[in-house]
């Protein structure tokens, strides 16, 4: 481990960054890298979506619930699925056992 890593700084200044150049690596809002945000205007033009949370259930369930969401004004739908796809295990791996898509 570097010096540096073991006894980081408290607080970092414009000095710590030797090869940074704004011109070069901060870029514009919207625009790669995506420094100050994925849109240009980031929330100024566009109210933050209010999510809901569906699909549990089976197949037919989980259509009759976004259908009823948004009917009824939902903006936005979260999609859930099974939990080993949830937290990134592949549906062959011996811990989703029983557990793909419940």
């Amino acid at each position: 481990m570097s010096e540096s890593a073991a006894n980081p700084k408290h607080l970092y200044t414009a000095d710590d960054l030797h090869s940074f150049s704004p011109d070069r690596d901060l870029g514009f809002p919207g625009e790669f890298p995506f420094t100050r945000g994925i849109q240009p205007t980031m929330y100024r033009g566009r109210l933050w979506t209010m999510r809901q949370y569906a699909g549990m259930g089976d197949a037919e369930e989980s259509n009759r619930r976004y259908k009823f969401l948004l009917a009824h004004g939902t903006a936005g739908l979260s999609v859930a699925f099974d939990l080993p796809t949830q937290i990134g295990y592949d549906s062959d791996d011996p811990m989703s056992l029983g557990e793909v898509a419940k």
